[in-house]
């Protein structure tokens, strides 16, 4: 018997879909949960050192992130890659080595049971290989996301 699948369907598609860009998944995510332009995001990323049709990696979009008025929630779960984005984000954020370990995880979900638990708020949540923004309850991304989807670690903007 097939495993049943479910998707997210996003509220909306958002910006930076022109196809000039590729891999810009967190370049979308900015631009969708902060309202800014998707140039401005994107012109962010590449000072920060990301080419173009290349996809960031997590020590360059949480220190973004957190530096566009993002406050770190933290990680989900016990997986390996919920850890190493931790343990990225934190190390540019400045926190001391030893205390890395010391933060609190969250306990793990899935993308569906975050969106149910935040409906207010804007956030960009990590799953595997893929940044997404979360507003109000609501996806707004490029294309369907799993419901079973992983959730690595978030971010959470006032």
């Amino acid at each position: 018997m097939a495993k049943v699948r479910s998707y997210l369907y996003p509220a909306s598609f958002g910006v930076g879909l022109d196809g000039s860009d590729s891999n810009n998944c967190s370049v979308r995510a900015l631009a969708n949960a902060t309202g800014k332009p998707y140039e401005h995001c994107a012109k962010i990323f590449e000072q920060a050192g990301r080419k173009k049709h290349n996809g960031a990696k997590a020590e360059m979009f949480g220190k973004i992130y957190v530096e566009a008025g993002a406050k770190y929630i933290g990680y989900f779960g016990s997986t390996n890659k919920a850890y190493t984005h931790h343990w990225y984000t934190s190390k540019v954020l400045g926190v001391p080595e030893a205390e890395i370990d010391k933060q609190d995880s969250h306990k793990g979900c899935t993308l569906a049971t975050f969106v149910k638990n935040n409906p207010i708020g804007s956030f960009i949540v990590i799953v595997n290989g893929h940044g997404t923004c979360v507003k109000n309850g609501v996806i707004i991304d490029s294309h369907p996301q799993r419901g079973t989807a992983t959730v690595y670690t978030a971010f959470k903007f006032d």
